[in-house]
């Protein structure tokens, strides 16, 4: 008796691996069916609020909504003033076509870039390098700002830049 009782939980584990290999199989075939062969549906559907009814403008294909392309400088327009990949810059008003005395003997050779920016400043009548952070001061001059690829110094009152 107790042999026939584990023969027949023998039988009903065989039976369920069967009935799973099988339910396995047809779920792969489904899924595999599903990946290749049908389309998705791409529906959007009202959590778009739009000023224009759909069921009064004959732009739209009678379609629940659509969305309109916009020309390249729509676009442009919206991020141009927008500081993408970094600080903003402030645009100065320099005259850089004047060049005082003052840094006749200068010259930018680079700029650090970083949380704080250096300006990498040589002398050339004094053969030295200065490394400058906004606010320094050497030579009489005072760093009021550094940008990508100019640098703006101040001598008494009298904005002047540096340029790569």
């Amino acid at each position: 008796m107790e042999s026939g009782h584990h023969l027949a939980k023998f039988q009903l584990w065989q039976l369920t691996n069967k009935f799973l290999a099988v339910s396995l199989v047809l779920l792969s075939l489904y899924f595999v069916y599903g990946i290749f062969f049908l389309k998705p549906s791409y529906t959007l559907q009202g959590s778009v609020k739009s000023e224009v009814d759909p069921l009064k403008d004959t732009n739209m294909n009678n379609q629940p909504f659509a969305l309109q392309r916009k020309d390249y400088s729509y676009y442009f327009d919206k991020i141009s003033g927008r500081e993408l990949f970094g600080q903003t810059q402030q645009t100065l008003s320099v005259d850089t076509a004047t060049v005082d005395e003052a840094t006749d003997n200068l010259k930018l050779v680079g700029i650090i870039a970083g949380k704080s920016p250096q300006a990498v400043v040589e002398d050339k009548k004094n053969e030295k390098t200065y490394y400058l952070n906004k606010g320094d001061s050497f030579e009489g001059l005072n760093v009021q700002e550094i940008l990508d690829n100019k640098v703006i110094l101040d001598h008494e009152g009298k904005k002047m830049a540096l340029s790569l």
